[in-house]
């Protein structure tokens, strides 16, 4: 009997475990195209098309950013998997932007060489070249987020809460500004990692395998 309260904390332990110990995080999102710049772009992704996919992020990565205002997270996106209609969108690598004023609050999502941040692969048209995507999350209010910490799963997938949520494809032509296609987003959802799910459960297990001992003992 002796053992078992540092056995019952133990396994509680494990179950809390699984919930903040996770680094990388996998967020699910949904998206409705709402506006292309260029006739030749539009063709491609037409308004009102859905857009969906995912994407993972590090919050274990340091800030680098000198500023007690903006956060920056180099290399915190890990990737990004789109999809629309039979087009794939994908990115290897990114940044995440933090804005912590006293105007507005803002969660940036960066990737692409437009931004020296990871590579990119998707549709082109023509001599226009895909050279940026970014998720861009702001409150004009400036109430959602209370310093230029990494944002948690939470704030992220709040995306009501933001005045604006948009996800912003970037193309480019020689001579030409850029050009930007837009795309509304409905919601961005946690996915707890495969690591997680194993702890909790091992945390359970624990629990119920000592609810057991406790009955024969008793």
């Amino acid at each position: 009997m002796k053992f078992f309260p540092a056995s019952l904390f133990l396994a509680l332990g494990l179950c809390v475990a699984s919930a903040a110990q996770a680094a990388i995080t996998t967020f699910n999102f949904n998206a409705t195209i709402n506006f292309a710049a260029e006739p030749e772009l539009s063709a491609l992704y037409q308004v009102g098309g859905a857009v969906h996919g995912q994407f993972r992020l590090d919050d274990s990565v340091p800030n680098s950013a000198n500023d007690e205002t903006i956060g920056t997270y180099n290399n915190a996106l890990l990737s990004t998997q789109m999809q629309y209609g039979n087009a794939n969108i994908s990115s290897l690598g990114g940044r995440v932007g933090i804005e912590n004023t006293s105007y507005y609050d803002a969660i940036r999502l960066y990737s692409g060489p437009l931004f020296e941040a990871g590579g990119l692969s998707g549709p082109t048209l023509g001599d226009w070249r895909f050279t940026g995507m970014s998720f861009v999350l702001v409150d004009g209010y400036a109430q959602k987020l209370s310093s230029n910490v990494f944002p948690n799963a939470q704030q992220i997938s709040n995306v009501s809460g933001f005045t604006h949520h948009t996800i912003v494809l970037t193309y480019q032509k020689e001579g030409l500004p850029a050009a930007f296609i837009e795309a509304t987003i409905q919601n961005i959802t946690p996915v707890p990692e495969p690591e997680s799910y194993a702890m909790l459960l091992a945390g359970f297990g624990a629990l119920a395998v000592l609810a057991r001992r406790k009955k024969r003992l008793a």
